[in-house]
């Protein structure tokens, strides 16, 4: 059913952080934190949150789907899929190279 309360954790920033990552159940009843992690990660040399977003959000689809089929059900239901990626600046990172703002997927 539908529970109207969230799930919420408190994380210290640490200097080493590099990503912050908010996500429905629909995402991760299917990816760990450390695929999340990975999946986001691949975009952040290029500072494309948008892009780190999509690939979360299709990642969990894609195991959505794979699911139904593994259980032979020709229709199912798949979970809300949204991410919302905002990269972090590195405390030695000049101020000119600033992240892109976070962005925001859904499937």
């Amino acid at each position: 059913g539908v529970v109207a309360e969230p799930e919420l954790a408190v994380h210290a920033l640490s200097p080493e952080d590099r990503c912050v990552v908010i996500a429905s159940d629909g995402v991760w009843d299917q990816v760990t934190n450390e695929e999340a992690v990975r999946i986001v990660m691949a975009s952040f040399e290029h500072n494309d949150p948008t892009t780190a977003a999509i690939a979360l959000c299709k990642e969990a689809r894609r195991r959505w789907e794979r699911g139904l089929k593994t259980t032979g059900e020709e229709t199912g239901n798949i979970d809300d899929i949204t991410t919302v990626v905002g990269f972090l600046l590195p405390p030695d990172n000049p101020a000119s190279e600033v992240p892109a703002p976070p962005a925001v997927a859904a499937e």
